[in-house]
């Protein structure tokens, strides 16, 4: 729970415009950059679906995945439903999924805390929620009284 709750204070989406898609030669330095470069381990087939996203959506994904391997080092990254990107510790927190005009950020914890209001899809639901983003939206969201 400590991961959706850290993931729910501190996403901030504050997008400005799309970027133009990344050459053959972005992608690969990228993808060498998160493999190398990086203080968590990921996953390429990851580092593949984020790129197949429009650059605004690649944005929020990257700043989502740091925020869960920032909140516990031991998140592992895995591709579930044939491609959609999850990030698991003791089972599933979240997962991202890119659509024609919005990007998906499942929560799945039920009964995280959201004062801030950010999860804007799926309440009630017994298994996740979501942060549905939408392309020049921002999110801002102030820190939670300590837990």
């Amino acid at each position: 729970m400590f991961v959706h709750l850290f993931l729910a204070t501190r996403l901030q989406v504050d997008v400005v415009g799309s970027h133009p898609p990344l050459s053959a030669r972005q992608k690969n330095l990228d993808s060498w950059y998160h493999h190398s470069m990086s203080a968590y381990q990921t996953d390429s087939r990851i580092d593949e679906y984020i790129h197949t996203l429009p650059g605004w959506q690649q944005e929020i994904c990257r700043q989502v995945r740091d925020l869960v391997h920032s909140a516990d080092p031991d998140v592992t990254e895995t591709i579930k439903r044939t491609k959609r990107p999850y990030f698991t510790l003791n089972g599933n927190i979240c997962a991202l999924l890119g659509a024609k005009d919005h990007l998906n950020i499942f929560i799945y914890d039920p009964i995280v805390p959201d004062p801030e209001g950010i999860i804007n899809q799926g309440q009630g639901n017994l298994t996740a929620r979501a942060i549905q983003v939408r392309q020049d939206e921002t999110i801002n969201t102030r820190p939670f009284e300590p837990l």
